[in-house]
């Protein structure tokens, strides 16, 4: 997943907006993503994201089942279609085709 963000030009941001990605970690790796839905001024971030097989959620993004050590990431690209690959549709209206990063990963 760290190649991914590399690979495809997401960098790390303190000033999450709608659509940027929280990467949350445990023991030094990746252990989930999630969405940013909601971020404004003295409010909590919302995110989006799949817990697993309980389900989609949206929550403060320190209200994870997966733990308070994240960060937030943002593409200039629209959507989040994975670059560079075979066959894959640039279309941002394509954003949930396999090649899209996931809202989480899995467990």
């Amino acid at each position: 997943m760290e190649l991914i963000l590399k690979e495809n030009g997401y960098a790390e941001t303190n000033d999450p907006r709608p659509g940027d990605v929280a990467i949350y970690r445990q023991n030094g790796g990746i252990s989930h993503s999630a969405l940013v839905r909601y971020a404004s001024e003295g409010q909590p971030v919302m995110v989006e994201g799949k817990w697993g097989t309980l389900g989609v959620y949206l929550h403060g993004v320190d209200k994870s089942l997966y733990g308070t050590d994240y960060t937030f990431y943002r593409s200039p690209r629209p959507g989040h279609l994975l670059a560079g690959l075979s066959g894959a549709n640039t279309n941002s209206a394509n954003a949930n085709s396999t090649n899209a990063i996931p809202a989480a990963s899995s467990d």
